[in-house]
């Protein structure tokens, strides 16, 4: 099973929680999440531990991968999206850090999620472990 892991690096109230994801040891792209307000549905980002992810085929996202066993939280997905006001709760990827519309953001967020659409393409699970170092 590919092993996933966020690394999370940065966290405010205003422009959310900054990571690194890397596949199997190797660094992969960058995140974005929402700012921990102690897993409260659509607000917060999840709480750090390890999760099983399954395929998933969204209906606003499309293919996608859903983090599954978040306690109290359901419908948590990796998918596309720049800054805070693109995520309710789910996990944004993306190339690089930057700015948009004078917020923090993370750039190139839809050919990030296809190339990590194409790495999982014959997966239909993976281990997601989430960790924070600020």
């Amino acid at each position: 099973m590919i092993n996933c892991r966020i690394n999370r690096i940065s966290s405010s109230h205003d422009n959310g929680t900054f990571g690194v994801l890397t596949i199997n040891g190797l660094p992969f792209c960058v995140t974005l999440e929402q700012y921990k307000y102690g897993n409260e549905i659509n607000k917060s980002c999840i709480d750090s531990g390890q999760y099983i992810c399954h395929r998933k085929n969204s209906h606003n996202f499309g293919d996608s991968f859903e983090i599954t066993e978040v306690a109290n939280r359901s419908h948590i997905l990796l998918h596309i999206g720049n800054t805070i006001n693109d995520t309710s709760g789910c996990i944004l990827l993306g190339a690089s850090f930057g700015e948009l519309e004078k917020l923090h953001a993370i750039l190139n967020s839809r050919d990030t999620i296809n190339e990590f659409m194409h790495v999982m393409e014959n997966e239909q699970m993976f281990l997601l472990t989430i960790t924070e170092n600020f």
